[in-house]
């Protein structure tokens, strides 16, 4: 049985790497879910048409809702500051200079899009309710393979990476410890 506490490391069982659960306290959940909700209200009040499609009216509740607690997850793992941001894509990163990809797909993919910088590192997040798993990240551009572009709905594309093509979060902690005393 694998415990989710705060940041432990298990085997991933789709490709041997790692990933790193956390669990959310009460008031880190509360906050990520009002700035998921705020995100969801805003875009219905500006008329925002999502890039890709949704099934239904409660899904893109779920997607901001979930996204912003694996943002928030992230965030704590990774030791940094989240700045609970509401329409701020496309400016800057989820968390710092990171983006962070909740999913609902079973299994877990990491979706890039065409518009990603080549740079950016992505992170493959799923959450059940404080828990949050950080299944593992990539650079953008390792994940702009061709044969992985598609549109599981329709609507727009993009590139959904499988599992055993994640680098194991243990290594991005590293990458960020380096990158913070430059």
């Amino acid at each position: 049985m694998i415990r989710l506490g705060d940041s432990e490391r298990v085997p991933n069982a789709c490709d041997g790497a790692s990933w790193s659960d956390v669990t959310l306290e009460r008031w880190e959940l509360e906050a990520a879910c009002i700035v998921g909700a705020t995100r969801q209200a805003r875009a219905i009040a500006d008329g925002r048409t999502p890039r890709f499609p949704f099934r239904d009216e409660a899904e893109p509740w779920d997607n901001h809702v979930c996204s912003a607690i694996a943002e928030q997850g992230f965030a704590k793992w990774a030791g940094a500051y989240w700045n609970h941001g509401v329409d701020t894509f496309q400016r800057f990163g989820d968390v710092g200079a990171v983006e962070i990809r909740w999913t609902a797909m079973r299994p877990p993919k990491l979706k890039a899009k065409d518009s990603d910088a080549d740079a950016t590192n992505i992170v493959c997040c799923t959450s059940v309710g404080a828990a949050v798993r950080l299944h593992g990240w990539l650079p953008a551009k390792a994940c702009k393979d061709p044969a992985l572009r598609s549109a599981p709905r329709p609507g727009a594309q993009a590139y959904f990476v499988p599992m055993d093509r994640l680098q194991p979060m243990d290594e991005l902690k590293a990458i960020l410890v380096y990158n913070s005393h430059l």
